[in-house]
């Protein structure tokens, strides 16, 4: 099955067709359909739907249920709307025009305020509801620790003390609050729990604390606090540099709201970050694929110049040794010449000049690419590249 349906794809799919066709369609089994339905609160036929609506049983009213939204399942459709508006784009395709950035229907203050009253419409979490999976994981490990208190003095219990029992119970409300609009609370780890929250690939860290005990004496009596403070992705270390996402007194329903609030923001805010650096980074591998072609093209040119410039040299350089060889096969030739007209008759005196002069007019005759042979004048010719 393809992950990339929507929740409307889906919808419109279970309701036109029966569940087993879809199934032998995507080649998936029923089973795993179905499972995908319920993961994706799609409502689905009920059984005997398709049956009744052939007319191969009595007839029954079936009423189709509307496709709901919580927040979460809205906010991931819309972004989802988003990312499939941004077209396909090869950087290289330089005959291709950069696509215009992908467009947001709202600004970022009227899609917070469309999501604010969406929010708003879920009805917020009583105290008196059952313990969040998450928190039951805290009791038990606070329960962990009172039992060990007695012996190591740094095993002490959070929440033992009615402060700890009131965050706790803020803790269960916040953690159904995010469940209830669609978000997935988390944990990590058995003992050192750290909590987070996370929807469609967006995911922070969160922690609730007391807010710190001002100085004791007269001059600070009035400015001591009994608060919470709400912490986004803070380390116990960086408190100190830092403020956290939200000071109150106590859990009510206008904190839990405020809560819901900065998560909703942060992952708008996340998201239009990430489609505006998805769209940046087309715009510079564009950049830097006409940079590459053109260091390519610079490359070649500058390639085919230096192949052009020795090309030219070796002509150059053919040229002048066979002017340099002719002029020397005239040069030995003269010399020659001017040997004989100054040795005349008395040659018998000088039995060697004969044997020079035969061995240097063979020089003369071996320089001389004017006196060569075809084939070598031709191989000669041919060392030019004249056709290049």
């Amino acid at each position: 099955m393809p992950l990339n349906l929507t929740r409307k794809e889906l919808y419109d799919l279970v309701w036109a067709k029966p569940r087993t066709e879809i199934a032998k369609q995507f080649e998936i089994s029923s089973v795993r359909l179905g499972k995908l339905c319920r993961e994706m609160n799609v409502p689905a036929p009920p059984r005997g739907y398709w049956a009744n609506l052939a007319g191969r049983r009595r007839k029954r009213k079936y009423i189709k249920p509307p496709l709901t939204y919580n927040v979460a399942e809205r906010i991931e459709e819309d972004h989802a709307a988003v990312w499939a508006s941004c077209p396909n784009f090869d950087p290289k395709q330089f005959d291709q025009d950069i696509p215009p950035p992908p467009l947001m229907p709202y600004n970022l203050e009227e899609t917070l305020e469309r999501y604010r009253l969406l929010a708003y419409q879920a009805p917020m979490p009583k105290a008196t509801r059952g313990a969040h999976p998450i928190t039951q994981k805290l009791i038990a490990e606070d329960e962990r620790r009172a039992k060990l208190a007695w012996q190591l003095s740094w095993e002490k219990p959070k929440f033992e003390s009615p402060e700890g029992k009131e965050l706790l119970q803020g803790l269960n409300q916040l953690l159904w609050m995010w469940t209830d609009l669609g978000f997935k609370p988390g944990s990590i780890g058995h003992r050192d729990i750290n909590l987070r929250i996370g929807r469609g690939g967006y995911g922070r860290s969160f922690e609730v604390t007391r807010t710190p005990p001002a100085p004791t004496g007269r001059r600070h009596a009035k400015s001591r606090s009994t608060g919470f403070e709400f912490w986004f992705d803070t380390q116990a270390w960086e408190r100190r540099s830092k403020k956290p996402a939200l000071t109150f007194r106590t859990f009510n329903r206008a904190v839990l709201r405020s809560i819901a609030l900065l998560t909703i923001e942060g992952w708008e805010k996340e998201f239009r970050e990430a489609v505006k650096r998805h769209y940046d980074w087309m715009v510079s591998d564009r950049k830097r694929a006409i940079e590459q072609a053109e260091l390519a093209r610079e490359r070649d040119r500058q390639r085919k110049a230096a192949e052009l410039q020795a090309l030219l040299d070796s002509r150059q350089k053919l040229l002048q040794n066979a002017i340099s060889d002719a002029a020397r096969s005239d040069q030995i030739r003269s010399l020659v010449q001017s040997l004989d007209e100054r040795i005349g008759p008395h040659g018998k005196d000088v039995p060697a000049f004969e044997h020079w002069r035969s061995w240097a007019l063979s020089e003369a005759e071996a320089l001389d690419p004017r006196v060569a042979s075809l084939a070598h004048l031709n191989n000669w010719f041919e060392k030019f590249r004249l056709d290049h």
